[in-house]
């Protein structure tokens, strides 16, 4: 495949990215950027350049292998099928080896591996402007969908060519609270919108782009999800505590320390003024949700506690019982079910290291975005395949941005 051609289908799933209720095909899980991503991993593979790439490519599957044969194995030997009562991705109930989910899931893994190597080598000013492409599209999506359904009851389900299931433990493609529509976009329901475009949120504001980030910021507070909730409270924290350490190690004032702290008395401000509305339509159905006070909290707890009491007592423990076989209401419950205390150990390293690898380059929104994501998946959404978290851990180890003037300049240029 011609060089220009390559580089070009990767921003053009870079601008799709978030977009996973329109399929390009008439199968499920090929979504426009998917469907990109898969022609351009052939392209990797049989392509005489990217050597340093295929090689990490060999060296996921390897891992992968290893992990996957020594679960199957395990099931072989342990001659078990009976289950906890977590959601299965085939709903068979039963724990088998080799089974075809197994297979199904891993080819959803392969955009988001494919999306990683890529960034690695291409992150620019470019890429981050074609992913915030996608970002406002989507975005922009939402907040007209929930517009238009106030005015006309409909929404922009003729948009939609995804069949999304609504049955109990699944994404349902429409959800209203207090009357109006939960924002969801163009992705499965609220919560698997905000975990897929609070990243792009964190980076606008690291980039600077201030009208961007107010966009996603309020299509992401029409979602009234406990998902963004956590995530941007996790955020505020995380910089509120970043910056109070910088401006002591420098013994002097920063400024950015000072107007974050001026918004945060702000924000209390506002929200003691109109405590009642907030306690009211916030704070008491959100904290129902968390505490387990409500069906769905309560629901997410139960499967939690099933999970994680079924693999800690059974011969699944190290290896899990095959990635691709339950799926939980949390990234941790259905890894450690999947993959085992050794595949999810690998996971968090990877996610840690990815942070830390931004933080020495001074990349430090890339490096909170993936914090969050990191945060939110472990308690709520239980996402491998939404391509945002994949686009980060691709620019935090990309060979393009090496130090803090570096990055700063690409910020400069992205906004010219």
């Amino acid at each position: 495949m011609d060089k220009k051609l390559f580089v070009y289908l990767y921003f053009l799933a870079l601008v799709f990215a978030q977009v996973t209720a329109i399929l390009a095909l008439p199968i499920q899980g090929l979504t426009i950027s998917n469907t990109i991503l898969l022609v351009l991993f052939v392209a990797l593979i049989f392509s005489f350049g990217l050597n340093s790439e295929k090689y990490l490519l060999l060296i996921f599957i390897y891992i992968y292998l290893f992990l996957y044969l020594a679960s199957q194995l395990t099931i072989l030997i342990a001659d078990s099928s009976s289950s906890p009562l977590v959601p299965m991705v085939d709903n068979t109930g039963l724990i088998e080896a080799f089974k075809k989910s197994h297979f199904t899931q891993f080819l959803y893994l392969i955009p988001g591996l494919t999306l990683f190597l890529l960034t690695r080598r291409y992150w620019s000013p470019s890429a981050i402007n074609y992913f915030f492409v996608g970002q406002a599209l989507i975005a922009s999506i939402g907040i007209l969908e929930v517009v238009y359904n106030s005015a006309t009851g409909n929404t922009f389900a003729f948009l939609i060519n995804r069949q999304f299931d609504s049955g109990e433990g699944s994404g349902s493609l429409v959800q209203y609270s207090f009357g109006m529509l939960r924002l969801k976009s163009l992705t499965g329901e609220p919560s698997m919108y905000a975990y897929a475009v609070l990243p792009g949120f964190i980076l606008a504001l690291g980039c600077r782009r201030f009208f961007l980030a107010g966009l996603i910021a309020l299509s992401l507070l029409m979602t009234y999800t406990s998902t963004f909730f956590i995530g941007i409270f996790a955020y505020f924290f995380i910089i509120s505590v970043r910056l109070t350490f910088q401006t002591l190690k420098k013994s002097a004032f920063d400024k950015r320390f000072f107007t974050l702290l001026f918004f945060d008395f702000l924000l209390v401000f506002v929200f003691v003024l109109f405590f009642d509305y907030f306690n009211n339509y916030f704070i008491d159905p959100l904290v129902k949700k968390i505490t387990m006070q409500n069906v769905s909290g309560q629901q997410r707890l139960s499967w939690a506690i099933e999970g994680l009491d079924f693999i800690f007592s059974s011969k699944y423990i190290l290896f899990g019982v095959g990635f691709g076989t339950f799926r939980s209401t949390d990234m941790l419950t259905t890894l450690l079910l999947n993959i085992g205390l050794i595949g999810t150990a690998l996971w968090y390293l990877f996610l840690i290291f990815s942070i830390r690898e931004s933080y020495n380059k001074k990349m430090y929104s890339v490096g909170d975005a993936i914090f969050i994501s990191l945060i939110t998946s472990t308690i709520s959404v239980p996402e491998f395949s939404y391509l945002s978290l994949w686009f980060l851990l691709g620019a935090a180890f990309s060979k393009n941005a090496l130090h803090g003037s570096r990055y700063e300049k690409m910020v400069s240029e992205s906004r010219s």
